[in-house]
């Protein structure tokens, strides 16, 4: 099943058309990437689904994360806010509990639970605002430009974590400019303005053309592995640095 479809959707901002038609299904239960350039409508879109509009369904329940995370931090300290939403929601001691230590053991942000998230950089106060969603119970999960501020390290320990919300049949859409948040993604979208292209990212990873067509880089990572497969190096994609390594030294 179909957790966003988008019919006929046209969008304006400041009388310019941004969207004209838009048509596009989004697959129920599984990663979703929707990457463009700056300026390609991204952030349009991402309000109006998650704001509503008559010419897009959701069928389910959206929690969501945005690109400024001061917007979503209102705990005092890491600790509180990590904990907020659920107690919000009335999970019990234990759920919380459980919880907050698991996702604090995961990104192994003890050191930082009682400083104020205020006074966190940007890519950590990111990471933090996330964890305060994820914790709680996902149906859909929507992204706009949340990770732009973390380092590569943290970044990567983000998109693995959402491989593991993936088996739970949870959706996850993420909107993103860095072409590299792609890798681990069952689905691509690419928009700019209008629909470019929605395809298997495995089809997507091994299309150099579809890229520089669009005017994209191929992610680092897939760029060498495709190149030492023509090689006979490798025979498979490789999504981290050190899995290339590993393979490399067999």
């Amino acid at each position: 099943m179909n957790k966003v479809e988008i019919k006929n959707l046209i969008l304006k901002k400041d009388n310019v058309v941004i969207y004209d038609k838009l048509n596009l299904n989004i697959c129920g239960g599984a990663y979703t990437t929707i990457i463009g350039p700056s300026s390609s409508g991204k952030t349009t879109l991402f309000n109006t689904i998650i704001k509503g509009n008559k010419k897009v369904k959701v069928n389910g329940n959206i929690n969501y994360v945005v690109t400024n995370p001061d917007k979503q931090i209102v705990g005092r300290t890491v600790e509180k806010q990590i904990k907020f939403f659920m107690e919000m929601n009335n999970y019990s001691k234990r759920q919380i509990s459980s919880r907050f230590k698991s996702i604090v053991s995961y990104f192994g942000i003890d050191s930082i639970l009682d400083k104020d998230p205020y006074n966190l950089s940007l890519g950590e106060k990111q990471l933090v605002v996330l964890c305060s969603i994820l914790v709680l119970d996902l149906d859909i999960l929507i992204l706009d430009n949340a990770l732009c501020r973390m380092n590569r390290v943290m970044k990567e320990k983000v998109l693995s974590y959402f491989n593991k919300l993936k088996k739970k049949k949870i959706t996850i859409i993420n909107f993103a400019s860095d072409v590299r948040e792609t890798i681990g993604s069952d689905y691509t979208i690419l928009v700019d303005k209008k629909l470019v292209f929605n395809k298997k990212t495995k089809e997507v990873i091994k299309d150099n053309k579809l890229f520089e067509d669009n005017h994209l880089k191929l992610p680092f990572l897939l760029d060498i592995t495709n190149k030492l497969k023509y090689y006979g190096l490798v025979d498979k994609n490789i999504k981290d640095m050190e899995s290339l390594v590993d393979e490399l030294w067999k």
